[in-house]
This record gives structure tokens, C-alpha cells and sequence, in this order.
């Protein structure tokens, strides 16, 4: 499916025009993990996970495990409810994921002490604070760092 042309705006970035991602080579501790949530679907090379209900929510970068200890791959984007977020994992092709055994229902873990290089938290309040955009700048892409984008355009 990632060499299907769908159809996208000027400016754009596609998943095959990101780079590719570094294979981790992280172990931790099995005893020392706690379970975020598991695999609901797989769509083309991203992962999506959807989080345990009432875990603190975790950030971009954030290295996930599976129940061994072994890195699975770093948080790529956070969606949904701050309650019950879903965590998406993006790789390089399809086969990562296979080789990984990664499916549907596969359980995935992460390192709860806060070590910045594995494990990010999200901080509710400073959420909160932020004001954020619905991608509809000029040719309904995000707006570049240092433009102004105060409100959307649903809100016209």
C-alpha cells in the first residue's frame, strides 16, 4: 500500500518521503515494565496502539517494548483522548513489522521510570495550555514554526 498515489495537498509529506527508521537495539528489565495497551490495527508501516485506561499519558519518542524487553520502535504520533490515547509506530516497511511479530492484539509495554532517552511523559497541564491547529493553513497543511495560528477555520 505505500506505493499507492493517494491523493494529498502541495507540501505535503508522504510516510515513504520520511526517513527510514533506526532498528533499536534497547533491552530492558521484563520485571520492570508496565503494559500501555495493545496492537489494534497495522496500516501500511504505522503501528497504532490503543493505551490501558488511566495510564500517565506518554510523548512522542517514548520506546515501546514488547513483553520480553526488546524495543519494538518509538512513539510517532499521539491520537485520540488524553485518557486513553492510541500511540501510532511507524517503520521503515512492512517486513520490520513482521519481523518483529507484531499483530493485532500483541501486547506492548514501556519503561515506566522517566529516563528522558526512553520514556517521555506527557504533561496534561502544558497540553492543555497549548493551542493547536486543525491543518487548515495554506493548502490545508500545518502551518510552518513561527506563523501565528490562533484559531482554525472551523472556528470562522
Amino acid at each position: 500500500m505505500l506505493g499507492c498515489e493517494k491523493p494529498t495537498t502541495p507540501g505535503e509529506l508522504k510516510l515513504i518521503d520520511l526517513p527510514p527508521i533506526e532498528d533499536l537495539k534497547i533491552t530492558v528489565q521484563a520485571d520492570k515494565l508496565i503494559k500501555v495497551g495493545k496492537v489494534v490495527s497495522i496500516v501500511d508501516v504505522l503501528v497504532v496502539i490503543q493505551s490501558e485506561r488511566l495510564l500517565p499519558p506518554l510523548d512522542l519518542d517514548t520506546v515501546l517494548f514488547n513483553k520480553d524487553g526488546l524495543a519494538l520502535g518509538q512513539i510517532f504520533d499521539v491520537f485520540g483522548t488524553i485518557t486513553e490515547p492510541h500511540y501510532s509506530v511507524r517503520f521503515t516497511n512492512s517486513e520490520q513489522i513482521k519481523d518483529k511479530n507484531i499483530t493485532p492484539g500483541f501486547e506492548v509495554y514501556f519503561l515506566p521510570q522517566p529516563d528522558r532517552s526512553i520514556t517521555k511523559f506527557a504533561f496534561i497541564n502544558e497540553l492543555r495550555k497549548q493551542k493547536g491547529t486543525d491543518a487548515s493553513w495554506e493548502n490545508d497543511n500545518e502551518p510552518p514554526p513561527g506563523v501565528n495560528a490562533d484559531s482554525s477555520d472551523d472556528e470562522h
